[in-house]
């Protein structure tokens, strides 16, 4: 009762006149796609939906470890930097794509990522060739999406953010789905990936170009530094991230088939918009609480 009477209503409904429209469009983009999926299930076979979601499963793991926990680290050190923010923003992202630069560079030249995916895939109708550039281009837009909307979730524009970003869920999978039904080529999977890749980011220009204006040509290797140190605990739960939720999938398809794991993957599917109730309600909290 004493907690209860600490708590100012007029504070709460604030808060939730702030905040409730972002929930709500948050909710609602994470759960669209999930709308679609008797769609995407009648146009595409059930070895290419297995295909797509367990690269998409991969993509995501890998852009995770790639982003080298800059996200957790720029939520606890934006707010810290706010009379250098400029220097702070863009030595970050320097390093980050110089070092995802450097890791794409290594796959072109060394091919060291078709060693990797011919072992994880194993399925004699896959041909990592076929998904390389889409796979690897994903990997760099999930790596981009990460950096801007931590900046907009934390520079209080979320809701700007959000209305975009629902836009770009729309527009992504309508799109998706028409080229998938009226596309000649049986690479339904890879032709999924590329719309979603390429009209993401054609869509997220003004917010890259809005996040770019932030920018002050000045490199610092202090913020690098402490990023480092508050990202690098991340890496390594992110990497056991990867092995929880790749090795399930991995096992299932070496043993049975891409077909069963279709199946899985949907199931799977079918019970995390549960979680996204918890997402959503951390984007909302999160920046208050920094």
């Amino acid at each position: 009762m004493a907690l209860l009477k600490k708590i100012n209503l007029a504070d709460v409904k604030g808060w939730i006149r702030k905040y409730a429209w972002i929930f709500i469009l948050d909710f609602f983009s994470k759960c669209f796609g999930y709308l679609l999926l008797p769609l995407y299930l009648t146009y595409m076979t059930q070895q290419q939906f297995g295909t797509y979601t367990y690269l998409f499963y991969i993509v995501t793991a890998a852009s995770n470890v790639l982003s080298l926990g800059f996200g957790t680290s720029t939520s606890k050190l934006y707010n810290e930097y706010k009379e250098h923010r400029g220097s702070y923003l863009f030595s970050i992202n320097v390093f980050i794509f110089s070092f995802l630069g450097v890791i794409l560079g290594l796959c072109f030249l060394t091919g060291f990522d078709k060693l990797i995916m011919n072992q994880l895939v194993d399925d004699a109708n896959f041909h990592y060739q076929d998904y390389r550039l889409s796979f690897l281009f994903y990997i760099t837009y999930l790596v981009i999406y990460s950096q801007i909307s931590i900046y907009y979730q934390f520079s209080d524009q979320i809701r700007k953010f959000q209305w975009i970003n629902l836009i770009r869920i729309l527009t992504m999978n309508l799109a998706a789905i028409y080229f998938i039904k009226f596309s000649l080529s049986e690479q339904t999977a890879s032709i999924r990936m590329n719309v979603e890749v390429i009209l993401s980011l054609i869509i997220f220009v003004p917010l890259c170009y809005r996040y770019i204006k932030q920018f002050k040509i000045e490199f610092d290797w202090v913020p690098i530094k402490r990023s480092l140190i508050i990202g690098l605990p991340v890496i390594a739960a992110s990497v056991a991230s990867v092995i929880y939720t790749v090795s399930d999938k991995y096992f299932l398809q070496k043993n049975e088939s891409i077909e069963v794991l279709a199946v899985y993957n949907l199931s799977l599917f079918l019970t995390t918009p549960l979680g996204f109730i918890l997402t959503t309600f951390n984007l909302v909290w999160l920046p208050a609480f920094f």
